[in-house]
């Protein structure tokens, strides 16, 4: 059993979560309680919790993006010119 670090109910410890209910993040290493009678967020050691990600103001920062490049194909080309150095403008027009 958990204890509320606001109003000290007691809250059941199989009802830990781990998916922000205000912007979404899924995070494992986190856990947090719910309050069942008040609706605060707190952790197992029964400090208050609060989102890595968007600090419980629903803004979540965006992910990075990482680009595969074993999936591009070596012969596409943006402008439609095949196979040359693109490296500067002038040498493929005029």
């Amino acid at each position: 059993m958990f204890e509320c670090p606001n109003c000290e109910y007691e809250v059941d410890e199989n009802n830990l979560e781990y998916e922000c209910p205000y912007c979404g993040e899924y995070d494992e290493l986190y856990a947090f309680v719910r309050c069942e009678n008040c609706e605060t967020l707190f952790t197992e050691s029964g400090d208050y919790w609060e989102c890595e990600n968007c600090h419980n103001e629903g803004i979540s920062k965006p992910k990075p993006r990482f680009i595969d490049y074993d999936d591009y194909d070596d012969d596409y080309c943006d402008d439609g010119i095949p196979d040359v150095n693109q490296g500067w403008l002038g040498e493929n027009y005029g």
